[in-house]
């Protein structure tokens, strides 16, 4: 029992790795303080602030894969912020080199997003704050404020590489981990019945296919000196967490087609502890995977032999309630592989996981470099010549609006003008409803900021009592920026200005300023993505309804094909999951975009109907795959003309929605018409393969109808 409770630190380690928000948080905020605390104590020869923002940025961005990639492309945003300073600096005093200069980083904005879109944000933000500080105070000179950023950017990247010689291993087994808890965020909210549980369900099924997309591009980088067993293991759990969430989906699916909520609803006794023990399970695996802690390893070993008492439970159950049920086909096959979970989960996490066999407290594994090259950082980079026109849109919008904003600012010489570009540099997106929902999230979380932040500065308190303040705002600001940006922007507000505080006197007119300064600049940036070049969003959504609607379709006629007695599994029909998962959350993707644009509500809403009823019709699909290899030795011939009419239905949404023409309403009734009319299941062995299949017809008949 001893052994169950004591946690080592790299056990430790490896639990708050899996806590993402928490980590950013504390490496912002020691990076933040240190420049600032220097100043305070012993003096630097250099721009403190350069030096904090630079540390801050540098080390709070959450960068994945191989450290050589890591390294490199911190290393990379450290000079680039060294270039943006200088640039500030050499054009403050040239209005035509100041506005070319701002275009110039504009442009640099939408190469970010270009090359490596899951980090552009962050840098565009740190590049342009620090070319506005540069054109904002000259008065720093060229010198201390390069020399500030390079600073920065070196105490942010020792903070980040301070844990990597104990932790060699952690991108790869963080990245498979990260897998496993997003598969227990799927596990959780599967019995959920309410709407809002159903939306989270369907970005929780999105998020794993993220992640294993993710673990997979990380594991084929693996340098050449990782062990290729613990490698190739490693991958195998990934697929499996993807094939965990996929399960336990698949599972209510067919409680749903087989006695719908009335037989959840008495199996809930039964069903909840067993959800409930998988949500533990699939977590205590994300977290052995990555601390390789005995404690977490025997946590993990006991929840899996109490999930395979669960699920024969759960089965008994099953029979003892419905009988009918419990013998339907497909559902059986789920509760096989369901109980197979415990075996192989187990025989792939414990080789990978044991540490017994080691002779040193540290094993030699944790201080096994990976081979230092260049070849992986091409890998996480989109080197493609290709340019989305979304993207050129998006750097000529943002080059004109902010250039604007550094015209208004110098013409009326405003004391804090930098605000305004570089506000508009934050707000602004490719698409208008992210421009619109940023621009309101900004303006609220600012609002209710500069209002704290003004009461802080009337009362007097000691310096270290001020930079204390500035390190928490600093925490909630990293901590709540990829949840909840409004609270991060009243973070931000209240440091920023608790900061400008401590290099000039402040007074009240401030929070005017900084108040009046915020709204002038989202409602700019609102106009010119309402109004330069535009982007007709709705037509993009209706392409990408489409696409997924093809995708679903090949998807379909995969499984259909696999599903009498032969091959199970195959490398086509893994694809075209893959496929129509990656389809379906892009039409997810492009709704939550659209949501905040008022003018398309009512088309956003009809689009998120289809998107919805594709993702019930992938669950059915998912469920069917189950009994890929295991059906009838052929498709008995009742079930033909189901599979035709799903085709042909998939064809039609896809036609329609994907080209400009008008939907066909005509061949739409005319095939609701033959699906209403198709023969019942009958009451031979291929019931259940029938009945799956009249489940999938009738998702597509109630979106031709709803078409």
């Amino acid at each position: 029992m001893d052994t169950a409770r004591r946690h080592s630190p790299l056990a430790s380690l490896g639990t708050v790795s899996l806590k993402p928000d928490l980590a950013r948080a504390a490496r912002a905020t020691a990076a933040f303080l240190v420049p600032l605390v220097l100043e305070s104590t012993v003096g630097l020869p250099v721009s403190a602030v350069f030096a904090a923002i630079a540390a801050q940025n540098v080390a709070q961005l959450d960068v994945r894969g191989a450290y050589p990639i890591r390294f490199l492309l911190l290393g990379a945003l450290t000079l680039v912020l060294m270039g943006c300073s200088a640039l500030g600096i050499a054009t403050a005093g040239v209005l035509p080199l100041a506005l070319a200069g701002t275009a110039l980083v504009a442009l640099g904005a939408a190469l970010w997003r270009h090359l490596c879109p899951e980090y552009a944000l962050g840098m565009i933000v740190s590049t342009s704050l620090l070319f506005l500080l540069g054109l904002a105070h000259p008065e720093f000179g060229q010198g201390p404020a390069v020399l500030g950023a390079l600073l920065g950017g070196v105490i942010g990247l020792s903070i980040q590489t301070c844990l990597w010689p104990w932790r060699a291993r952690h991108p790869l087994r963080q990245a498979v981990g990260n897998s496993w808890a997003r598969a227990a965020d799927v596990c959780a909210l599967c019995l959920d019945g309410d709407r809002a549980s159903a939306a989270r369900l369907v970005e929780a099924e999105n998020a794993v296919r993220q992640s294993v997309d993710q673990a997979r591009e990380v594991l084929a980088n693996a340098g050449r000196r990782h062990d290729p067993d613990v490698v190739a293991k490693l991958d195998r759990l990934n697929l499996l967490a993807a094939r965990v969430a996929t399960r336990a989906v698949s599972v209510v699916t067919a409680f749903d087609g087989c006695g719908g909520p009335e037989l959840r609803r008495r199996l809930a006794p039964s069903l909840e502890p067993l959800f409930t023990n998988l949500t533990n399970c699939a977590r205590s695996v994300a977290v052995a995977i990555v601390s390789r802690d005995p404690a977490h390893l025997a946590a993990c070993e006991a929840r899996l032999n109490r999930l395979g008492s669960l699920i024969d439970t759960t089965r008994a159950r099953l029979h003892a309630v419905n009988a009918k049920a419990a013998a339907e086909p497909s559902l059986n096959e789920v509760w096989t592989q369901l109980a197979a979970l415990p075996a192989e989960i187990s025989a792939l996490l414990t080789p990978i996981v044991d540490r017994r066999a080691d002779t040193l407290r540290f094993p030699r594994e944790l201080l096994d470099l990976e081979t230092w090259q260049l070849r992986p950082l091409a890998a996480s980079l989109n080197l493609s010549r290709r340019v989305d026109p979304l993207l050129v849109r998006y750097a000529l919008r943002l080059a004109c609006v902010t250039a604007a904003g550094v015209l208004i600012w110098k013409h009326f010489h405003l004391h804090h003008g930098y605000w305004l570009p570089l506000t508009m540099f934050v707000v602004l997106q490719p698409d208008y409803g992210a421009t619109q929902a940023r621009a309101l999230q900004r303006t609220w979380g600012t609002l209710a900021g500069a209002v704290v932040a003004g009461l802080l500065l009337l009362i007097e308190v000691p310096l270290p009592l001020r930079i204390l303040g500035i390190g928490a705002g600093v925490f909630v600001f990293a901590y709540h920026i990829k949840r909840r940006y409004a609270v991060s922007v009243f973070s931000v507000t209240i440091f920023v200005m608790l900061l400008l505080g401590l290099h000039e006197t402040t007074s009240p007119a401030l929070v005017v300023e900084r108040v009046a300064i915020t709204l002038g600049a989202g409602l700019a940036t609102l106009l010119a993505a309402a109004r330069l070049w535009p982007v007709d969003e709705h037509k993009r959504l209706r392409e990408k309804l489409g696409r997924a609607f093809e995708a679903s379709r090949a998807y379909v006629a995969h499984v259909v094909a696999r599903l009498p007695r032969g091959p199970e599994l195959d490398d086509d029909l893994i694809a075209s999951k893959r496929a129509a998962e990656r389809a379906a959350a892009g039409v997810f993707t492009a709704l939550n975009t659209l949501a905040p644009d008022r003018a398309h509500a009512d088309e956003a809403r009809r689009a998120a109907a289809f998107a919805h009823g594709n993702q019930r019709l992938l669950r059915v699909a998912n469920l069917l795959l189950a009994r890929a290899g295991h059906g009838p030795d052929a498709l008995p011939p009742e079930c033909a003309p189901v599979v035709a009419a799903i085709d042909r239905g998939l064809e039609l949404l896809a036609r329609s929605c994907g080209h400009a023409e008008s939907p066909d309403h005509a061949a739409a009734s005319r095939l609701v018409t033959e699906i209403d009319t198709l023969p019942p299941p009958s009451a031979d062995g291929a019931d259940g393969l029938h009945r799956r299949l009249l489940q999938a017809a009738n998702e597509v008949r109630t979106l031709l109808a709803a078409w």
